[in-house]
């Protein structure tokens, strides 16, 4: 059993909110990790929508169903599939608010779940489960963006190959595959796809046509990395952009794919505003791509992409769990000058972070991050390039290169 170091913060907000809304891709290990905090002491019953005396019981009568369940803490399994139940826990819980009443978990984001946003507002915490981080497999139990905002500079790292970034970038973060062979990691994610799409777009959105949609998906995958474009994407597949940008927003809802906003400022400059968008895992990634080690010698630049989309990944594992509370950006100007990404700190302190898929830097590797400081020398808390060496390196003032190992925790 892998450790789930989300696991504090589901107990927290258990302890003071009435709803505690757990959401997170299929197969990401959301009912193991309920029942094993049932199984270490959590008073509660637990039901799931994927059996069907449960589901027909709610949806046919929500308010009997709950009560029917008791006064005790109830955990619902896949909540998404019965979305009259909302109202009649909000009526449970406006008439007692008492913490921990439910823990509910779902294959979707709550917020596109019909009737949920306007029913539990005020009354829910919303918790998301990514795949599992390579921190996470590694038992490595540090808060990342903790450690990078106390100051964390590692002695020495080890350099890794383009083989052994790859191999951990294949692998994914899915637990189901992380001990699977290439071929079968292969076959578990085309089952995934089909069974996944077909249900959750159904259950969501009463979307039947997935093929669409699995277009798009592969579409997002090669993009992974690059600004989100949907006129460009409406007019490679052929979709009506309105039709395309509901499409973009269900597989971000699924956590197939997630977008890092344009980080904006009140300075005078002019900043390209379009998301970057990333596929939810690596081992999905190569998968859609069809894509080996091989094909890395002839399209460098997929490397790249490949590797910024791992450190994406990371940082948006590192978020949910974090006990700092921040958000994930990127920073690009229209004259050229970027930084891959930026977290944002609760008093406004800026990490810029580059990702260069080279073992080797030059002077100019740290050029976004010079510029970033330069008009932000207020904000600008400290700089990183990751980089696949094994040298910790000053790079100027307040930033510095890290192996790539260092940040992964391996």
């Amino acid at each position: 059993m892998i450790k789930r170091f989300i696991t504090p913060k589901i107990e927290e907000a258990l302890s003071d909110t009435p709803v505690v809304f757990l959401s997170g891709a299929r197969q990401t290990g959301k009912t193991t990790l309920v029942k094993e905090l049932i199984d270490q002491g959590l008073d509660a019953k637990y039901v799931t929508f994927d059996e069907m005396g449960s589901f027909s019981s709610a949806q046919s009568d929500p308010q009997g169903f709950l009560a029917d369940a008791g006064a005790g803490p109830l955990v619902i399994d896949e909540v998404q599939k019965v979305p009259e139940l909302f109202r009649a826990i909000k009526l449970s819980v406006d008439n007692n608010r008492k913490p921990g009443r439910f823990l509910i978990t779902g294959s979707a984001n709550a917020l596109v779940i019909p009737k949920m946003a306007e029913s539990l507002t005020g009354r829910v915490e919303l918790l998301t489960m990514w795949p599992l981080s390579i921190r996470e497999i590694e038992d490595k139990k540090e808060d990342l963006i903790a450690m990078l905002y106390d100051g964390w500079l590692p002695k020495k790292g080890r350099a890794l190959s383009r083989s052994e970034i790859f191999k951990i970038v294949s692998r994914g973060g899915f637990p189901d595959v992380i001990d699977k062979t290439d071929k079968r990691r292969n076959a578990w994610f085309a089952s995934y796809l089909k069974t996944s799409l077909e249900r959750d777009l159904r259950d969501v959105a009463q979307i039947q046509d997935v093929t669409k949609l699995s277009n798009l998906l592969v579409l997002c995958a090669a993009r992974s990395g690059r600004l989100s474009d949907v006129a460009d994407l409406s007019r490679s597949l052929s979709i009506p952009y309105t039709t395309l940008v509901r499409y973009v927003n269900m597989l971000e809802a699924l956590y197939l794919v997630h977008t890092v906003p344009a980080w904006s400022t009140n300075v005078n400059l002019r900043i390209v505003k379009s998301p970057k968008v990333f596929m939810g895992d690596t081992g999905m990634l190569t998968h859609l791509l069809a894509t080996d080690e091989g094909r890395l010698e002839v399209e460098p630049t997929l490397y790249g992409s490949l590797t910024e989309t791992l450190v994406a990944a990371e940082l948006k594992k590192a978020l949910s769990y974090s006990e700092v509370m921040a958000n994930l950006y990127h920073f690009r100007t229209h004259g050229g000058q970027e930084v891959d990404f930026l977290i944002e700190g609760p008093g406004g302190d800026l990490i810029a972070i580059e990702v260069k898929s080279a073992n080797s830097l030059t002077s100019d590797s740290s050029k976004g991050l010079k510029y970033l400081k330069e008009v932000q020398p207020k904000r600008f808390k400290r700089g990183i390039i990751l980089y696949a060496g094994s040298e910790v390196i000053p790079m100027g003032s307040g930033i510095h290169a890290i192996p790539l190992s260092n940040f992964l925790g391996i």
